[in-house]
């Protein structure tokens, strides 16, 4: 598969992982303790479709769908790059919803220090040249790619948030 279906996989694997509020690990993405394919989804009796959501899930969808529009609205906004993990919105809103932590990997974010910080594209003061993004193949570097993938996991998890994600 291409780089970009890769990371589409990852997505949905995250946001399965999310609605079904598997604790995260801190581990990889694409973890052991999640299926890996649409069918182990739609086959294991553990994760039938869920009639209703915990309270927590439509506020960090909420969250996560802020950040995401931000970013695809100005992705060199350095406030919207970084997210303090000990705001109180955070941790009302999101460190609350159990399985989040995947899915901020999922979207890019990284967990640095007590700020998450979102590692698709360069920063500006990098002046677009980024090591850690040069190093990692796994990342998507250019940028139609990146606005891509945040369309993406933005239909996700607004198909979450209105209980229709198709996976589930």
């Amino acid at each position: 598969p291409s780089p970009l279906t890769r990371h589409q996989r990852s997505i949905d694997l995250a946001i399965c992982a999310f609605y079904h509020s598997i604790p995260d690990d801190g581990g990889a993405v694409n973890d052991d303790s999640i299926p890996t394919t649409v069918d182990a989804w739609s086959s294991d009796a553990r994760y039938p479709r869920r009639a209703s959501m915990p309270p927590t899930t439509v506020p960090a969808c909420d969250m996560m769908l802020m950040f995401l529009k931000n970013l695809q609205r100005d992705p060199s906004q350095p406030r919207f790059r970084r997210i303090p993990a000990n705001n109180a919105n955070y941790r009302a809103l999101l460190a609350a919803a159990v399985g989040h932590r995947r899915v901020m990997r999922a979207i890019g974010f990284e967990l640095k220090g007590n700020a998450w910080e979102w590692t698709w594209l360069p920063s500006p003061a990098t002046d677009g040249a980024s090591p850690a993004v040069a190093a990692d193949e796994e990342r998507p570097r250019e940028k139609d790619d990146v606005m891509a993938l945040l369309a993406y996991a933005i239909e996700r998890l607004q198909q979450v948030r209105g209980n229709s994600f198709p996976l589930v």
